[in-house]
């Protein structure tokens, strides 16, 4: 495994991200078996690009070899001549259960090659046996000797002399969308799901029993219980939803036909895309086909401001309310037959089925905190849910008292340190009237625990704790706020009533959403530098100045969750510029901490 892993992480370094040059060539050679396979291509425009995106870093100035990987990794590897730097390359994993179990012997590599012989004749000392030679790669690859053989145009490496000896006479096979993304994108990890199926399926169904197995164990155990509920009662309603978690693992696996993850590398950034495609006819295949996208930002209502997450997504409420229906109806069944100490749990379901067939979407932010600790939140938030408003307001109440309910049915931990308080019209901020629900952890602070616990609810909540402000905006826009300002609030709901998408219009988020699907169901982005920024203005209340600045207006991490037929991906995008500000601000400040013996000045 040694030998293998080690050659395929350096092979790794260097073409991680590699340039398209159509998908079918070192396809064809790869056994149709295969489990997993990562499929790069063309080595000379991947070590360009990776070149590119490493001087961007600043790395090179440091690394000087790294101006030219592909060469610097020919050198290291003892191998001058033979590869042709223009040609594909994969690894891939065949079944373990072929070399007795042993994942090591299951992997292989396949390198392009322009002349064979020339590439078997970088290494003086290897053995050929037939079709099959034994080599030593230098001592930083591999310690022992591996096998290579002569497949088409690649020289086929492993640890398995009798596997390479006979070549599989079928390849692997590729269609649907998992193709586009092979002749698409830099780097292409695929799960071949009709190899891994036979073996994932008796896993899922072994995992199941024995954990089923448990519950009944601890069940028959005398006065076994979950907070004050006596587990022989509650163990139907534990295995219903055990059973209907694995259900769904289940089904994804027998369901998917191909899943990818594939990266691209530019010198402004890198894109990745995650995809799994469902067979048409199933249950997740027929659902994923009915999901809309739009080309909306979904940041609308989301004032202008430094957020640590914004986004936003669509729903549509018929499909989301039958999916969550189908979901928990067996729960629902083992709840009501196990009598009506569980109501509240049912309760609870209903009323998240009512909110589903109520919302058509909502947008969402996380404000970055500038205040003091323990005075002011750490967690300020602000929640816009769109569709029959009214009816999302009713249910958010009741969900409140349904969410009390439950705790006191299981005593759970803290429940009895834990009161909400509802006050109706508690406030009006620009003539909409604000329903305020806060919560109190009555802490008593007698325990180490209990002072650490209260210690982390100020710093997460501020001196007030817990406070939710709910308010109808009009009869489509429901807006919730927790430690935000009035002003804030005041600008929410102005963007709301006009539609207005302040965020959507800042160049950096622009820049970053153009280089993800402009057709998607959910949209959202991650600012970085306001995580850092948060963090360092934390350690300087801690008498901690790390001594670094972050820039201003740094591009934010952007994500999307989309479909495309029967398929549903995610794709992000991390720009270059953000990494290049993080990584420098991380430099200074280690630098700055070994010059001052560690934060916060010397020792």
């Amino acid at each position: 495994m040694k030998s293998v892993r080690k050659l395929m992480l350096s092979v790794l370094a260097v073409v991680l991200l590699s340039c398209s040059a159509g998908w079918g060539q070192v396809l064809k050679q790869v056994p149709a078996d295969a489990m997993v396979v990562l499929k790069v291509a063309n080595l000379e425009a991947t070590s360009k690009k990776l070149s590119e995106f490493l001087t961007a870093l600043g790395v090179v100035q440091m690394q000087p070899e790294l101006a030219d990987p592909l060469g610097s990794f020919m050198t290291a590897m003892g191998c001058h001549q033979g590869i042709n730097k223009s040609g594909e390359m994969a690894m891939a994993l065949l079944d373990p259960d072929q070399f007795d179990g042993n994942v090591s012997r299951a992997m292989i590599v396949l390198v392009p090659v322009s002349d064979y012989q020339a590439f078997l004749a970088n290494y003086p000392d290897a053995k050929t046996e037939g079709d099959v030679s034994q080599v030593q790669f230098p001592q930083q690859f591999n310690t022992e000797p591996l096998f290579v053989a002569h497949w088409g145009d690649y020289a086929v490496i492993s640890q398995s002399k009798d596997y390479l000896g006979k070549k599989p006479e079928a390849s692997l096979e590729v269609t649907g969308l998992a193709v586009k993304e092979l002749d698409s994108k830099d780097l292409v990890l695929l799960a071949n799901f009709a190899a891994i199926r036979p073996r994932l399926l008796p896993e899922i169904e072994k995992g199941r029993q024995q954990l089923l197995d448990a519950i009944d164990k601890g069940a028959a155990t005398p006065n076994a219980k979950i907070g004050n509920m006596d587990l022989a009662k509650l163990s139907p309603v534990l295995k219903a939803a055990l059973n209907r978690v694995l259900d769904v693992g289940k089904a994804i696996v027998q369901d998917t036909n191909t899943a990818t993850i594939g990266v691209n590398l530019s010198p402004e950034g890198i894109g990745e895309t995650m995809m799994a495609e469902f067979t048409p006819d199933s249950y997740l295949g027929k659902h994923v086909a009915q999901i809309k996208n739009t080309d909306a930002s979904m940041l609308k209502g989301l004032p202008d401001g430094k957020y640590l997450f914004f986004g936003g997504s669509i729903a549509d409420p018929q499909q989301s309310s039958q999916a969550f229906s189908d979901l928990v109806a067996p729960i629902e069944a083992a709840v009501t037959q196990a009598g009506p100490d569980l109501a509240p749990v049912n309760n609870l379901i209903e009323l998240i089925k009512t909110a589903a067939a109520a919302q058509t979407g909502g947008t969402y932010g996380i404000v970055a905190p500038r205040g003091q600790l323990q005075q002011d939140p750490l967690f300020e938030m602000i929640s816009i849910k769109t569709g029959d408003a009214k009816t999302l307001m009713d249910v958010t109440h009741k969900l409140a008292d349904s969410q009390q309910s439950m705790m006191k049915a299981f005593a759970a931990n803290g429940a009895s340190n834990t009161t909400s308080t509802f006050t109706p019209a508690a406030k009006t901020v620009d003539g909409v009237s604000f329903d305020e629900m806060q919560v109190a952890f009555n802490m008593n602070g007698q325990s180490l625990q209990e002072m650490q616990a209260a210690r982390f609810l100020g710093f997460l909540y501020g001196a007030n704790g817990p406070q939710v402000y709910t308010g109808l905006v009009n009869d489509q826009n429901m807006l919730s706020v927790s430690g935000v300002s009035d002003d804030t609030i005041t600008a929410a709901i102005e963007a709301i009533k006009k539609g207005d998408d302040p965020l959507a219009r800042i160049d950096v988020v622009k820049n970053v959403a153009a280089q993800l699907p402009p057709q998607r169901f959910a949209a959202f982005y991650i600012p970085l530098d306001q995580w850092a920024n948060t963090g360092l203005n934390v350690a300087k209340q801690f008498s901690m100045d790390m001594g670094v600045k972050i820039p201003d207006d740094l591009p934010p991490v952007g994500c999307t969750l989309s479909t495309d037929g029967t398929a549903v991906r995610l794709d992000s995008y991390v720009p270059t510029q953000l990494v290049q500000a993080l990584t420098a601000a991380g430099i200074q400040m280690f630098m700055a901490q070994a010059q001052h013996g560690g934060p916060g000045g010397g020792l």
